[in-house]
């Protein structure tokens, strides 16, 4: 009796481990290459200005889970600061709004990312729900042209990718980002008709 529950519990924890795995593909952070959206440049505004790319700030953390109490696995889930930054600053440069995109050099603007929020949700499907604070700044003046808050979300499905937690991250930083180039397209075309 008791090696039949033991055996069980063995293959409940084996179960476990196996759907961690599917879900999270041994969980690495989102690819920089696929959180950039493709654009088709002539639906945007293209200026002669500059832009800085600041440093991303905000939340950045890892999501640990319990899956058996002999087990504790904590899987890298979230967007890290240094791979949104490298895919927002390729992102900007590839949208042709602006002459140039730096990250160290002074720009005639300057933009500014905070990741407010992200969360995971594991289930059937895998959603990603990100949120973050842009503001846009005059680099001469200091003034502020531009913030806004954007939401974003993404549910990655089984037949999508075989590492669910990685596909809905990157596509719902690729969602964001496309927003953001919309309204950053919108804001510097009504800036230069001033």
């Amino acid at each position: 009796m008791l090696s039949m529950k033991k055996n069980k519990t063995i293959k409940t924890v084996f179960l476990v481990l196996i759907v961690a795995v599917a879900i999270t593909g041994c969980a690495i952070h989102p690819s920089v290459i696929n959180m950039i959206p493709s654009f088709n440049h002539t639906t945007f505004i293209s200026t002669d200005k500059t832009l800085m790319v600041a440093e991303v700030k905000g939340v950045e953390k890892t999501m640990e889970r319990d899956f058996y109490p002999i087990f504790s696995t904590k899987f890298l889930l979230y967007i890290e600061h240094e791979g949104f930054h490298e895919a927002l600053t390729n992102t900007l440069k590839g949208s042709g709004i602006f002459k140039e995109v730096f990250t160290a050099e002074k720009g005639d603007y300057e933009i500014y990312a905070e990741i407010i929020s992200q969360e995971l949700h594991i289930g059937i499907s895998t959603a990603s729900i990100l949120f973050v604070n842009y503001r846009l700044i005059e680099a001469d003046s200091g003034k502020e042209v531009w913030k806004e808050n954007i939401l974003s979300q993404y549910d990655a499905k089984w037949d999508e990718a075989v590492n669910l937690a990685k596909k809905a991250n990157e596509e719902s930083v690729r969602d964001n980002f496309t927003q953001l180039i919309k309204k950053l397209s919108n804001v510097l075309s009504k800036l230069n008709k001033k």
